[in-house]
């Protein structure tokens, strides 16, 4: 993807010290932010779009958007990444959600017989996903478990998530990663179900199963 920044972006400033300067209008603090943290929070969202990445692309553009027009406003913010990451999580739930929301008005428009048979596919795709989405978690190990739900639920940082669980970085990055795979394998062998249908089912199923 032409658009992606490279992972190897060095280090910028302390989040403290960036966040002073974009509540200054520091359009060169805005800059280093989007460099360096653009490439992370895509890598971030990419196994839930898959494979529709210009949906990816089009939410980090949305996330820093709103960084930018909230720059005044980030004093509660601790961590950057974590913060970036929950922005872009929370919007591609208010996406699947509004899609959902657009799916439910045009079948209420459908004729009556048409109308039931629509609802009762969407109550068996819901039940299947939510059982396909149970199924996936409870094979997962525990740790990798935990681990997905630091990252995906609770929006913590590779560096975060290594401090919290004893692990190196890159052991935490691998794991992560071995994880989406599996995830998204199986969901579409159990019946072609795109890993994204089930984002949303997922955060509250790792919630029970922590």
């Amino acid at each position: 993807m032409d658009s992606v920044l490279s992972l190897n972006t060095p280090v910028p400033e302390t989040d403290e010290a960036l966040l002073l300067q974009l509540h200054g209008g520091s359009k060169e603090a805005f800059t280093r932010i989007y460099n360096y943290y653009q490439p992370r929070v895509l890598h971030y969202l990419l196994p839930f779009t898959y494979p529709d990445d210009v949906q990816a692309e089009e939410i980090i553009q949305e996330v820093f958007i709103r960084l930018w027009m909230r720059r005044r406003d980030l004093s509660h913010v601790n961590v950057l990444e974590a913060y970036l990451k929950k922005m872009a999580r929370n919007h591609l739930l208010n996406i699947v959600k509004a899609q959902r929301i657009k799916e439910r008005h045009e079948s209420l428009a459908a004729e009556d017989r048409k109308e039931w048979v629509d609802e009762t596919e969407n109550r068996y795709r819901f039940k299947e996903y939510y059982r396909l989405t149970r199924e996936a978690l409870e094979l997962l190990p525990e740790r990798r478990r935990r681990l997905f739900q630091l990252s995906t639920v609770e929006g913590y940082s590779l560096d975060e998530i290594a401090a919290m669980m004893n692990l190196s970085k890159a052991v935490v990055k691998k794991q992560l990663t071995l994880t989406n795979q599996f995830l998204r394998k199986h969901m579409q062998e159990k019946g072609g179900f795109p890993l994204q249908a089930g984002i949303v089912l997922l955060c509250c199923l790792l919630t029970d199963l922590k």
